[in-house]
């Protein structure tokens, strides 16, 4: 019976794993605002969908705890949440408390960011020529950890050549900011 309870445990989270991935058949082809790409394609908003969901308090006007990437793509479309073709309009976002602070591409201000580190504030990076973005979630003199999925395991380490442009994020939910 205790087998049976663990693999009905596993399974369940599989498939919830699985449910959220940017790529899931059931979302994978919708096109993002006007941007002319798909769910699939954006690795921006599977970036933004990890802080949604793992790193807020999951009271947001986006879904609950748990989104999809149709729940946010929905969301962005329904609040002028697009800029154009080249990503997510942060100020759409502040509504449910997330706050753009800065965005750079200097290397030691994304470190200084990361080791001032304060729990509601975030540091999110575009690496790999600009195809991908993640959540900074360790970094050494050689390397930057960077979490891109909602898999707590999947890391990317990645040299700080690597980085195109870094966003520091503040989540209002946690810090206490008024939205």
């Amino acid at each position: 019976m205790k087998a049976l309870s663990v693999l009905l445990l596993a399974t369940f989270f599989f498939v919830s794993y699985q449910l959220k991935s940017q790529c899931d058949p059931d979302w994978a082809n919708i096109e993002l605002g006007k941007t002319g790409t798909t769910i699939c394609q954006n690795t921006q908003l599977g970036s933004l969908l990890v802080l949604l969901t793992v790193y807020t308090d999951g009271n947001n006007d986006v879904c609950d705890r748990f989104c999809t990437p149709a729940d946010l793509n929905r969301y962005l479309n329904k609040n002028n949440g697009w800029e154009g073709t080249t990503g997510i309009r942060w100020k759409a976002l502040e509504k449910i408390g997330i706050f753009l602070l800065e965005c750079t591409t200097d290397l030691k201000k994304i470190k200084t960011w990361y080791d001032q580190k304060r729990t509601g504030f975030d540091v999110f990076v575009n690496i790999f020529g600009g195809k991908l973005w993640g959540r900074v979630d360790s970094v050494n003199p050689q390397y930057v950890g960077v979490k891109h999925s909602l898999s707590k395991d999947l890391i990317i380490k990645t040299s700080w050549s690597q980085i195109v442009k870094a966003c520091h994020i503040e989540d209002g939910s946690r810090t206490g900011r008024n939205y």
